[in-house]
């Protein structure tokens, strides 16, 4: 039922508002708008370059652009960044966003922030966001954010799947069973 959910709310998707492969992304300055939602030039090429750089550790060699785009990483990228926006909005509609104390208690969680069990203070801690990619304190937040609520979202699809065992018996015997005769 979730996986039809989220393909008829595809249907609400404004493809043509300048997708990465439309040449227009540069002049509309975002790579998809989903359900008036945009997803920026800027998050597209951050999760790109993260995904480029979990596939160079896999194969422990840098990617060549042939490479990438054999591999569809772009079209990747942009689907799972759709896929999550769709969870994201969704979330908002069942008031399952994050909080601020879930966000502070995983900013806790980061070793890095938080050695012997201190945190670090506000000066390293702006350090360390920009280090990793980000602008800004409140640009690593919100994309903590993001991942606590899209977690919760797949944490409550997940768990609201629900199999009888009558109905997990007569697929048993489908699939195992040939022929009587």
């Amino acid at each position: 039922v979730a996986i039809v959910a989220i393909f008829i709310l595809f249907i609400f998707v404004d493809w043509g508002g300048g997708g990465p492969n439309s040449g227009a992304a540069a002049d509309v300055g975002y790579a998809a708008r989903v359900n008036g939602e945009t997803i920026s030039n800027r998050e597209f090429e951050r999760s790109l370059y993260y995904m480029e750089k979990n596939y160079e550790q896999m194969y422990r060699q840098p990617l060549s652009q042939d490479q990438i785009q054999q591999m569809g990483l772009p079209k990747q990228v942009l689907e799972s960044l759709i896929d999550q926006h769709l969870l994201l909005q969704q979330a908002r509609r069942l008031h399952l966003s994050a909080t601020p104390e879930e966000i502070r208690a995983k900013i806790l969680e980061i070793p890095t922030l938080n050695p012997d069990g201190k945190f670090v203070g506000q000066e390293l801690y702006t350090r360390f966001v920009q280090q990793i990619g980000f602008d800004n304190a409140a640009d690593f937040e919100d994309d903590l954010s993001r991942q606590i609520t899209v977690d919760k979202m797949e944490s409550a699809l997940t768990d609201a799947v629900v199999v009888s065992p009558k109905a997990a018996d007569a697929e048993y015997r489908r699939v195992s069973e040939n022929a009587k005769i």
